[in-house]
């Protein structure tokens, strides 16, 4: 991975761990401003970042996520989420939690209005579900702000795969 990150950007001077360590502290502040652009040891010009942010999440989104986010479990997992929510909640046969959240974003060039949410601000609708260990299974962050949460449910892959096996049983 290190060495796609060294190719990510053209500039020699970024050192691939430099750069990741500006998207981590991006990730971690949500912002360019407050922490990338001012870090004295992850300094980086906007529209250096910009490529940087752009090829990482690529990068990361091909080698790490297939391996760290995964929906599918096994059945000893499936048994202990199971046991975990029932005692928690008297809810039998759950075994993992599914929720929206929205990511604030700037105003999009194009259909604007499309990512006005009706928290009052610009965002993407993201889908995220998780385990009994809150760890993260899946994440869909493909609709606009003004996606209904059921809508982002109803279209998503995770809701067709639950449909399927509830009609087989």
């Amino acid at each position: 991975m290190e060495e796609e990150l060294g190719q990510s950007v053209k500039s020699s001077s970024v050192t691939p761990v430099s750069r990741l360590m500006a998207v981590l502290r991006f990730f971690a502040e949500g912002s360019y401003q407050h922490g990338v652009g001012k870090d004295f040891d992850v300094g980086l010009a906007q529209s250096t970042f910009s490529k940087t942010l752009t090829k990482t999440l690529k990068i990361l989104e091909r080698r790490l996520c297939p391996v760290w986010i995964k929906l599918s479990m096994t059945e000893e997992e499936n048994k202990r989420a199971k046991m975990w929510f029932y005692r928690r909640t008297q809810f039998p046969g759950v075994i993992m939690c599914v929720d929206d959240t929205h990511i604030k974003i700037l105003p999009p060039a194009g259909e604007p209005y499309l990512y006005y949410n009706r928290k009052g601000y610009y965002s993407l609708n993201a889908m995220v579900i998780c385990d009994n260990k809150m760890q993260i299974r899946c994440v869909d962050a493909r609709f606009p702000g003004s996606s209904h949460d059921s809508h982002v449910w109803n279209v998503s892959a995770q809701h067709s795969r639950e449909s399927h096996r509830r009609f087989e049983k």
